[in-house]
């Protein structure tokens, strides 16, 4: 959840930082050890108040290495869940949820 400000009575809405930042690191106002290695799980912002925020990012690392995300655990198990969604959706009993029906055989 990002929660910004509210302009005070009477200021513009440009008052308000359009920026929100938490701030991680292990050396403040130096460089940072090459060793240093964040973890973040669950990382997702979810709400932005007030809305006047005009750039919103889960993660932001503006120096050092990018990090490598692994989250392909995650996603397969979300494929999978909405793979078994889709098939019930479908409502038919094929191997996919597909709808099977009989059709004569023409002669």
């Amino acid at each position: 959840m990002v929660r910004g400000m509210t302009p005070p009575a009477g200021h513009p809405t440009k008052w308000v930082p359009t920026r929100i930042a938490s701030v991680a690191t292990d050396q403040f106002y130096s460089q940072g050890a090459k060793t240093t290695q964040f973890t973040a799980r669950n990382c997702k912002v979810t709400l932005v108040a007030p809305n006047g925020a005009k750039v919103v990012s889960d993660l932001d690392f503006r120096w050092g290495q990018i990090p490598v995300w692994d989250n392909d655990s995650r996603v397969m198990l979300a494929e999978k869940t909405g793979a078994a969604i889709v098939a019930d959706a479908r409502g038919g009993c094929g191997p996919n949820g597909e709808i099977r029906v009989w059709k004569p055989e023409v002669e």
